[in-house]
């Protein structure tokens, strides 16, 4: 199932438009996520990057539930 959310994820026109700014390295704009996407978004974004990438929350159960 992850394969898939993923695959689609990278179908979308506004993920390669992310893609692409992000290989510039240029400003990326707050991309204003809805709380559910954030994180298969990340998991897109790592698996088409391959580089590390640092995820900061506000909160430290935040990062714990998103470890998990």
């Amino acid at each position: 199932m992850i394969p898939r959310i993923l695959d689609a994820i990278h179908a979308l026109p506004a993920f390669q438009v992310v893609m692409q700014t992000i290989q510039e390295r240029s400003l990326l704009d707050n991309l204003v996520l809805p709380r559910a996407s954030r994180l298969p978004v990340l998991t897109a974004i790592h698996k088409a990057w391959d580089s590390p990438i640092l995820f900061l929350t506000h909160r430290s159960d935040h990062a714990l539930t998103l470890a998990d």
